[in-house]
């Protein structure tokens, strides 16, 4: 029974063994073909980068003899206005002066906006700086105020007009007023060219021989009215009296009279305000000063006010 036993035993195991084997033998068998298929993919991947590798070698610049040149006149010309250097290099130079001119616009616009803005509120003070004043010597004349009002009105209004000149200036600067830019002129023919253009004239400077007399410090009151021959024979003691005065005799002096206050300012700006309340203007020749009322006569010479207009031809 028991030899019976053992023998059953052993057949088990062996018939457990024979399906192991089995079993492992169909594995192995269902394995080898996918590590045939891996290995060949491998080769040829390995293979696939090598021969990629010895098909892109590094590119090498074009030779320049083997490009073909165009066989037509028109091709000639295409070719050479697009691919010559020395038109590339001048493209280049036409787009950035092209830049910078309009870089210059920009900014020449920008600034003749800024001081036209600037000009027309000094053009608001100057108008309201002679209405100030307007008022102020009619307020003297009734006695409701002093010529000290009097004499700082007028200096506000001699600093408004000074500002406003300045702002002309600049303007004329900015649009090239008073010079000719150009480059190179053709010259025309004689009969069909246009009437030059007049040249802006400018008011000759004060002679030097008069610095010191219009540097006088001067301190002046004349607190009734008093004729204005008198009253410019003090100023001319007052300078030294080394400066001689001629009247112009087509003014009427007899009526003309001036009241004011001078306090510790220059001679200058006292003639500027005796001309701001008379309208009489301050000719520097060569013997002295002449007082007038027509300084158009007399275009080659400095005036106070400095700035008078230059008649035309």
């Amino acid at each position: 029974m028991n030899r019976r036993m053992v023998d059953w035993k052993k057949a088990a195991w062996f018939a457990v063994g024979a399906v192991l084997l089995g079993g492992l033998m169909a594995l192995q068998q269902a394995r080898a073909p996918v590590a045939a298929q891996e290995a060949a993919g491998g080769s040829q991947a390995a293979g696939g980068g090598l021969a990629g590798g010895a098909a892109a070698p590094e590119r090498q610049p074009a030779n320049p003899l083997s490009a073909k040149i165009p066989d037509t006149l028109e091709g000639l010309l295409e070719q050479a206005l697009r691919s010559n250097p020395e038109v590339i290099v001048a493209e280049a130079k036409v787009r950035e002066a092209q830049a910078e001119l309009n870089q210059a616009r920009l900014k020449v616009t920008l600034q003749v906006l800024s001081f036209q803005s600037q000009k027309n509120h000094q053009m608001m003070a100057v108008r309201a700086a002679e209405e100030h004043v307007a008022r102020i010597n009619e307020l003297v004349k009734t006695g409701s105020t002093s010529q000290e009002d009097l004499h700082k009105a007028l200096l506000e209004k001699i600093e408004a007009e000074s500002a406003l000149s300045q702002s002309e200036a600049q303007i004329r600067y900015l649009l090239g007023l008073g010079g000719d830019l150009r480059l190179e002129t053709q010259k025309p023919d004689a009969a069909a060219a246009p009437a030059a253009p007049k040249p802006v004239r400018e008011r000759p400077e004060v002679p030097t021989m008069f610095a010191d007399f219009l540097r006088t410090q001067v301190d002046l009151q004349v607190a009734e009215p008093k004729p204005v021959q008198e009253v410019l024979e003090t100023l001319r003691d007052m300078g030294g009296g080394k400066v001689n005065f001629a009247y112009d005799p087509d003014v009427g002096w007899s009526g003309l009279t001036v009241q004011l206050e001078a306090k510790d300012i220059r001679m200058e700006s006292v003639l500027l305000m005796i001309h701001d309340l008379t309208q009489l203007v301050f000719v520097f020749r060569d013997y002295g000063i002449l007082v007038t009322a027509q300084a158009d006569r007399y275009p080659t010479s400095g005036t106070i006010p400095r700035d008078l207009p230059v008649p035309e031809e």
